[in-house]
């Protein structure tokens, strides 16, 4: 993600969440002229958070803050796996949501089932709703 802030004075320092950020290999920060660049360029789950840049000049100190959510595809459910209502034709499962939904609500689930002995996944009826 990008952040640009505009006619920048002396002293700059950008935060995430209250601790000062440290610019690494993911995150560079640079300064040209009257522009501040914030760049991540491989941002994960872990960069989501409250961001804030603070501006300090002779005149006083200012400060720009504001939320970044990075999305990602879901963790697996968490388990147990609980069978019920077992029958030849089909059974009834239950799980729990996964511990990170992503920075999504989690919309339905795709059960997939594999026979002993076999590689392949087959899909098992239309999606599942909820959590």
């Amino acid at each position: 993600f990008y952040c640009y802030i505009f006619n920048t004075t002396q002293i700059k320092k950008w935060f995430v969440d209250d601790k000062e950020l440290s610019p690494d290999d993911r995150v560079n920060v640079k300064t040209l002229d009257n522009v501040v660049t914030l760049l991540n360029r491989k941002a994960e789950r872990g960069d989501t958070g409250i961001y804030k840049l603070v501006l300090k000049n002779s005149e006083g100190t200012n400060q720009v803050q504001f939320r970044v959510n990075v999305l990602s595809p879901p963790t697996k459910p968490e388990g147990p796996l609980d069978a019920t209502n077992v029958t030849a034709e089909g059974c009834t499962l239950n799980w729990k949501p996964p511990k990170d939904d992503g920075g999504n609500d989690i919309k339905h689930y795709v059960v997939e089932r594999r026979e002993a002995g076999t590689e392949k996944w087959t899909k098992v009826g239309p999606p599942v709703l909820g959590t």
